[in-house]
């Protein structure tokens, strides 16, 4: 049903980073929800992709076929595991040493955080990421960012995140006791950020200058593993990989 509910102008609009915060949010929460449409997105990405790279004498591939009608069959999360993950997220946040972000008295927001790390941050470092958060793996990988940084923020934990034209994120995540909450995004061509709870666990990201529909693209991925701690479908791996458009600074 997404097709019916987004314009071929909308969708446009989306890839280019056009769209008011509020309508990038509903696009979001449609891909999330339908592999139909993350495949059309998709297809978009790369003739966005095509475009900015076109020569006079090159050709844009033909545009996509109308979206198979049918409702997506994988949603949904498997409450035992998400259980399990939570628990253990909350035991390894209890057992780790202070870090470089753990500034005793200091309590930096997510944004300062992220400014103060990639203002240093090493292109050619690696990072460990906790057995609790493997299935973020697959999903960074396909965004084409490199896991560069992991350390302690606010009794919880910040990863950095490097990839080509000077793009990095951060991805910090707390324990938190509040009821879940969905996907908050906020999106400009300078600062992009997005927040939600699940689980017990609270996910915030944050990008400098990232192109406004890779960023969406990666903060709804993320969003909607957290909650099933499923792989990621074929048609989210290709939507991820076709929006690795640069940054812009």
């Amino acid at each position: 049903m997404s097709e019916h509910r987004f314009s071929h102008e909308t969708l446009n609009a989306f890839v280019d980073g056009a769209l008011a915060p509020a309508q990038s949010a509903a696009v979001i929460a449609a891909i999330a929800e339908d592999p139909n449409l993350a495949r059309h997105v998709a297809t978009l990405h790369r003739l966005k992709s095509a475009v900015t790279t076109l020569n006079a004498d090159m050709h844009l591939p033909p545009l996509p076929t109308p979206l198979d009608r049918r409702r997506p069959v994988w949603r949904g999360a498997i409450a035992a595991a998400i259980l399990g993950a939570a628990i253990g997220g909350a035991l390894w946040f209890g057992a780790q040493p202070s870090g470089p972000d753990a500034t005793p008295g200091v309590a930096l927001s997510p944004l300062a955080t992220h400014q103060i790390w990639a203002d240093t941050a090493n292109p050619q470092a690696q990072a460990h990421l906790p057995d609790d958060f493997a299935w973020l793996t697959p999903v960074m990988h396909a965004t084409g960012l490199q896991l560069a940084y992991a350390g302690d923020w606010q009794n919880g934990l910040h990863l950095g995140y490097i990839g080509a034209n000077a793009c990095k994120l951060s991805l910090f995540i707390q324990p938190d006791d509040r009821p879940d909450t969905a996907l908050d995004i906020h999106l400009d061509q300078h600062l992009q950020q997005a927040s939600w709870t699940t689980s017990g666990l609270h996910f915030s990201i944050v990008s400098l200058d990232m192109d406004t529909s890779r960023f969406a693209t990666i903060a709804t991925t993320a969003h909607t593993k957290s909650r099933d701690h499923l792989p990621a479908s074929a048609a989210q791996i290709a939507l991820i990989n076709a929006a690795r458009l640069p940054c812009l600074a």
